[in-house]
């Protein structure tokens, strides 16, 4: 804010200055050139802020993405190890029934 109050001050003395004085006028077309670039190298920063803001919003999506793929796949594992477990105790049991037909027999 006091450099804003100080930037509007010099502007106000050099413009005064500038109606009578080539120098002057000089001064002000500079100071109106240094205050264009110094907004728009402001505006970049801003970009450059925002861009930083979005990458990292998007780095935390994906990682989130990617730990739910991750629970997604634990589950689906975990479904399918049960599948073969329950296969396996049938196998076993059919096995073990053939075993107690054929002792008998």
């Amino acid at each position: 804010k006091q450099w804003y109050q100080r930037r509007v001050r010099a502007d106000e003395m050099i413009f005064r200055d500038a109606k009578h004085n080539d120098q002057c006028r000089k001064a002000y077309k500079l100071l109106a050139n240094l205050q264009s670039e110094f907004n728009a190298l402001v505006r970049g920063l801003d970009d450059i802020g925002t861009i930083n803001r979005e990458v990292r919003d998007v780095e935390d999506l994906l990682l989130r993405e990617r730990e739910k793929n991750t629970g997604q796949l634990i589950e689906k594992v975990s479904r399918d190890l049960a599948a073969v477990v329950g296969d396996n105790d049938k196998i076993i049991a059919a096995v073990k029934s053939t075993k107690a037909k054929n002792k008998k027999s």
